[in-house]
């Protein structure tokens, strides 16, 4: 009886200093060197930042939202690290960013995606999405009209994608104000109402240019 305790507990001993060994490994060995282990790794600190992000916009106004967005971005940091071409990723972090307030980062981070470099390619409405918020972060963020001059070519390849998006041509009309091309932005406007008559933003682009 004695002996097969003194079994036991070498046996347990030696699983002990197996996993201290393996822990100490991923401490200090760093990550997978694995294409596939890399990628795997990466999409589980995606799936934990976009938990956190999605608790964060769940309590905006209090301040765990903007605890929350931090933790988020520093896990999407961690995917980035082990996986830089996936365009998601970058997405997931402009959200991040923005979550916070900081606008010229979330701005960037939607640049890379919407670059060349990324493997995956994004689906034609996930396109019109990113470059619909480009778009409107560059307008929220802007104190001139560079950004103006900036987010419409945006909106003008989401309309190739999307015609008759209200919410692109609102966009764009409100740009065409900016920019003081009156008449064009009339036109838009007249064009949302056709698709959409219930739409505020249009009334209100309208009401501005015909005070």
């Amino acid at each position: 009886m004695e002996s097969f305790l003194l079994q036991l507990i070498a046996s347990v001993a030696g699983l002990c200093v197996v996993w201290i060994a393996q822990s100490m490994g991923r401490k200090f060995l760093g990550p997978p060197k694995d294409p596939v282990k890399r990628k795997a790794l990466a999409r589980q600190h995606f799936s934990k930042a976009a938990q956190l992000l999605e608790k964060s916009h769940s309590s905006t106004g209090t301040p765990e939202a903007l605890s929350l967005a931090k933790d988020a971005n520093t896990e999407i940091d961690k995917a980035i690290a082990l996986d830089s071409k996936d365009v998601s990723f970058h997405v997931l972090k402009s959200y991040a960013l923005e979550q916070q307030g900081l606008l010229p980062g979330a701005i960037d981070s939607l640049n890379i995606a919407l670059s060349d470099d990324m493997e995956n390619v994004m689906i034609p409405s996930e396109m019109c999405d990113a470059l619909l918020r480009r778009a409107s972060l560059l307008l929220s963020s802007s104190k001139g009209r560079r950004n103006v001059d900036v987010a419409i070519p945006d909106l003008q390849k989401c309309l190739q994608i999307t015609p008759d998006n209200p919410k692109v041509l609102c966009k764009l009309g409100l740009c065409y104000e900016r920019n003081k091309s009156f008449a064009d932005a009339e036109r838009i406007y007249e064009r949302v109402l056709t698709l959409d008559f219930k739409s505020q933003e249009a009334r209100a682009g309208l009401k501005r240019l015909r005070p």
